[in-house]
């Protein structure tokens, strides 16, 4: 029986080897190599994903608050629109906007109350107030006083994120007529401003505001502002 020759398992035993080193695992080196070139790409993900959730929110939560303050200004300018009447008092701390009319005995007025506590940034309404009084007793400040208490409710609650509201004329009060008891007289076309600071968090606000002028001219707008 022969044997084999020394130079055939020479050659076998190269090409065993060379199989092993073929099939054999990572180094160390490039293990390490590997799990941080994943751990780079993991961080950078999760960042991207966090900066992208993050704008999402955001921009959901600013969208939210344009409707809301949409919401408000525009019940605020259809009551403009529709007013026969107009009051309002702001002394710093709060502010009462009347709008509406005089029911024809005169006994009587219908219309919208809104009122904005500037400490809480809390805006309350009454779309449909009705109240028999007369338009002299339900503007005097003891009348005020007690709608305010009346319409501090969650059913009335308008909007909780009102940083500031104010109310402008196109017109100057010091030129109209002064009647007595902060009434002045209207003799022309008014339009009235509504400007709404809505906050947004602690740090960031934006401001909306929105133009109307009632269809019928108001002859005495009853003006307070002490702010």
């Amino acid at each position: 029986m022969r044997r084999p020759s020394g130079n055939k398992e020479r050659f076998s035993l190269a090409r065993v080897l060379k199989k092993i080193r073929d099939r054999a695992g990572m180094t160390l080196i490039e293990l390490i190599v590997g799990l941080a070139i994943s751990s780079v790409v993991s961080l950078m993900a999760a960042q991207f994903f966090s900066i992208a959730v993050r704008l999402h929110r955001t921009s959901t939560e600013i969208s939210a608050l344009q409707k809301e303050s949409q919401t408000c200004l525009t019940q605020l300018t259809r009551a403009v629109m529709s007013t026969e009447e107009l009051y309002y008092s702001d002394n710093g701390r709060a502010a009462v906007l009347v709008l509406g009319r005089e029911l024809d005995d005169g006994a009587g007025f219908e219309g919208q109350i809104f009122y904005y506590d500037r400490q809480g940034k809390r805006l309350y309404a009454d779309t449909d107030y009705r109240n028999r009084v007369t338009r002299e007793a339900l503007f005097s400040s003891l009348r005020v006083q007690t709608e305010i208490g009346r319409l501090e409710n969650p059913e009335y609650l308008v909007s909780n994120k009102v940083e500031d509201f104010a109310l402008s004329l196109s017109r100057d009060i010091a030129d109209m007529k002064s009647l007595g008891n902060h009434a002045y007289g209207n003799p022309g076309e008014l339009c009235v401003t509504a400007v709404m600071t809505m906050q947004y968090h602690e740090s960031r606000s934006y401001e909306y505001s929105a133009n109307a002028m009632p269809r019928e001219r108001i002859e005495e707008i009853f003006w307070n502002v002490n702010r």
